[in-house]
């Protein structure tokens, strides 16, 4: 007899459960034990879907960071960066990529693939605001240069001094000036 199929809805449940635990216990309140009492679901049906505690966690936290919205343009982009590392899915994505890479292990590949979404539309609004003279690699340069400032920062201690430490407008006049290679920009922004 071929076992029955897993059914989605309660991956999406336990996934939504894991989450909302992110947001209110943070990274190390997502556990399998917390997130199968909040289902509502045995410890095995989450086992059977997700076969540790690591494995867990990273896919609540990828799913947690790729709720986070990707809409506007660069400026509307960078502030939402910054929003993010005060959130408790940033400070998550913080600490599991960090933590695999202590263990010498990959970064989880649900982390990875939101913040890469992330990375991609941060380098492409930066092209379009630089109107063709800014090539992909350029922006690609200045995307990790704004996000290393952005999560250094956030990681160095409490976010919140952080976003007044590093104002989207000011990230954000930094992108424009590097896009222009110094250039002298005519609208004053």
């Amino acid at each position: 007899m071929a076992p029955r199929p897993r059914d989605p809805r309660l991956d999406e449940l336990i996934l939504r459960c894991g989450v909302a635990l992110l947001e209110e216990r943070g990274v190390t309140g997502v556990g399998v034990e917390a997130v199968a009492a909040r289902a509502g679901v045995p410890k095995t049906t989450v086992y059977a879907r997700w076969p540790s505690r690591t494995a867990l966690r990273d896919a609540v936290v990828g799913r947690a960071l790729a709720g986070v919205p990707l809409d506007g343009g660069l400026d509307e982009l960078v502030a939402a960066e910054i929003a993010l590392v005060a959130t408790p899915a940033g400070r998550g994505a913080a600490q599991v990529l960090l933590a695999a890479r202590d263990d010498g292990d990959a970064p989880p590949r649900a982390v990875a693939a939101a913040l890469d979404e992330r990375r991609r539309a941060l380098v492409q609004a930066l092209v379009d605001e630089a109107e063709d003279e800014l090539d992909g690699t350029a922006a690609d340069d200045l995307v990790s240069a704004l996000t290393a400032l952005i999560w250094g920062r956030g990681l160095i201690g409490d976010p919140a001094p952080a976003t007044a430490a590093l104002p989207a407008d000011d990230l954000t006049r930094l992108a424009r000036l590097f896009a222009r290679d110094g250039r002298e920009d005519p609208t004053g922004t």
